[in-house]
């Protein structure tokens, strides 16, 4: 019995976006590609690319010299969307099976480690998922101190650059992000505690309303609003009101003394 590929399998769906991914973006693939990356032999390999043209019929040529498949002119995506943060991934970073090119045309930026430790961040977890209480010991920034303190978690959030556990502080009496990383210690969560009220800030979305900066000249607003893809001048973003200071931030719209140009601005009501 021949080879056959079934696209309503997930690992086949899965081959037969990789065929689509690499010849969309790469501009070809071979038969190897499928055997290095997916373990096939190459009977298979031929057969998921068969079944990629039944699916995209006129969307591959081979090129009998080159002994590879190319991109046909015009070859639209019909399983996935195009994204080139997932196409850097698949084919230009050094340590994907599918990488044709060194790893010196993909570079970004190294950020400092935030610190999770696993086991607090196991207590945290089991916390939010089962709505129990856990006791924490942690470090402030914002006050400068360091104590116990009984926290009951209900969501993750991450700001950009860091994780926060959402949480209502029972010592406190109100509602609080604890960055993970300032947890120094963690009991086993055992017990729920009550809570006084819901997580307004947490519950409650506000849009926010973004143009290029006023300061900016004619030309480069231009530039400002083909990057962020605005209509008519403007960008709107939901975001839940507990997360729209580190929005803001992220976005440099907050922050004094940087080095940053300011591209963008909150636009009014």
């Amino acid at each position: 019995m021949g080879n056959t590929t079934n696209p309503q399998r997930w690992d086949a769906r899965q081959r037969l976006e990789f065929i689509e991914q690499a010849a969309y973006w790469r501009g070809w693939l071979q038969r190897s590609d499928l055997v290095n990356k997916f373990g096939l032999s190459l009977p298979q390999a031929s057969a998921d690319l068969q079944a990629y043209l039944d699916l995209n019929p006129a969307s591959l040529v081979y090129d009998l010299k080159a002994k590879r498949y190319k991109a046909a002119e015009g070859m639209e995506a019909k399983l996935s969307t195009p994204d080139l943060s997932a196409a850097i991934s698949n084919f230009l970073q050094g340590d994907s099976k599918a990488a044709m090119a060194p790893s010196d045309q993909y570079a970004s930026i190294d950020l400092p480690f935030r610190a999770m430790p696993a086991e607090i961040s196991k207590h945290l977890f089991r916390a939010v998922c089962q709505g129990l209480s856990v006791e924490i010991y942690y470090l402030s920034v914002n006050s400068g101190t360091e104590m116990w303190r009984w926290i009951s978690p209900h969501a993750f959030a991450h700001d950009g650059y860091r994780w926060h556990v959402r949480a209502f502080c029972h010592r406190d009496c109100t509602y609080k992000d604890f960055v993970i990383g300032r947890i120094a210690e963690a009991k086993a969560p055992f017990k729920k505690q009550d809570q006084a009220k819901p997580d307004a800030d947490w519950n409650t979305w506000e849009k926010l309303r973004l143009k290029a900066h006023r300061k900016l000249s004619p030309i480069q607003r231009k530039a400002v609003e083909l990057d962020y893809e605005m209509h008519r001048g403007l960008v709107t973003m939901k975001v839940r009101r507990s997360m729209k200071n580190y929005t803001l931030a992220y976005l440099h719209l907050v922050a004094d003394g940087n080095d940053f140009p300011q591209l963008l601005e909150l636009a009014d009501d």
